[in-house]
């Protein structure tokens, strides 16, 4: 009797080993699945937080395709003309300088049909002024003793009075010197009888800012800009929805900044009257 239980244990020993890898086998298609999960979600982060690069890089590369960079300053009524306007990022800077850069130009008519074209897209309006002609605004110039410090340009979409940069700053500066009040006296009174919009669009030569105040010419533009608008709307208590400030630095040239005289052309403050299209 005794060897026939033990015949027929030894015959139900295999299901002992079955149950064995069975078991074996479950833990293993577990971990599997698991390792499979934990992947998967790895994989996903990265494409999550491509998304936003892939589109900050589709911008950017938007903006240097048109050309029109430019560091655009909007002003508080409720500040004084001598305050210094904020300064852009290192980062913006960089990128919009790199932009400008490219597109510089030694025509002054293409450099100011540039400011224009930009300043119009930005309002998103055009003026409601009238259009002033080139001979009544170099008449009064030349009525009002400012020719040699004030030169006129007439472009598509606009009036241009270019003014020297040495006779608004001393070098390296934005603070109006008060010789110069004479000079934006005069033309603020001219725009002050017209309902024109208003650019005020600051540049530099190429050469590095060696005052501490600034970290490139970049910032002097802009700056220098927001200090003659300022003059306009705060001193001449012109309307302020009128105006824009724009630096370029020393990207868009219109003479050789390769010599005295060819900078010293290049550092200059436009004040364009836009035209009714």
């Amino acid at each position: 009797m005794s060897l026939k239980n033990s015949l027929e244990n030894a015959e139900d020993n295999w299901l002992i080993s079955y149950a064995d890898m069975m078991t074996l086998l479950l833990f293993l298609f577990i971990i599997l699945y698991a390792m499979a999960v934990q992947k998967e979600g790895a994989n996903q982060i990265p494409a999550a937080s491509a998304a936003p690069a892939a589109s900050a890089a589709s911008q950017a590369a938007d903006q240097s395709s048109t050309g029109e960079t430019a560091a655009y300053y909007y002003i508080d009524k409720n500040s004084s003309a001598a305050g210094t306007a904020s300064k852009s990022s290192p980062s913006s800077k960089s990128a919009a300088a790199k932009t400008a850069a490219g597109k510089s130009t030694a025509s002054k008519s293409s450099s100011t049909k540039k400011v224009s074209t930009a300043a119009k897209s930005s309002t998103g309006k055009s003026s409601t002024g009238k259009k002033p002609t080139y001979s009544e605004v170099e008449s009064f110039v030349e009525s009002n003793s400012l020719k040699g410090t004030v030169s006129v340009q007439q472009v598509e979409t606009g009036i241009v009075f270019d003014i020297q940069a040495e006779v608004l700053f001393d070098e390296g500066s934005s603070q109006l010197r008060p010789e110069s009040y004479t000079v934006l006296d005069k033309i603020g009174k001219y725009i002050g009888s017209l309902s024109n919009d208003i650019i005020i669009a600051g540049h530099t030569d190429n050469q590095p800012v060696d005052t501490g105040n600034y970290q490139s010419n970049w910032e002097l533009s802009c700056d220098r800009a927001t200090k003659v608008l300022r003059y306009f709307t705060d001193t001449e208590k012109l309307a302020p929805q009128r105006f824009q400030a724009v630096g370029y630095g020393g990207y868009r040239p219109i003479a050789d900044n390769g010599t005295v005289g060819g900078r010293q052309q290049n550092r200059r403050v436009e004040v364009i009257v836009v035209e009714v299209p």
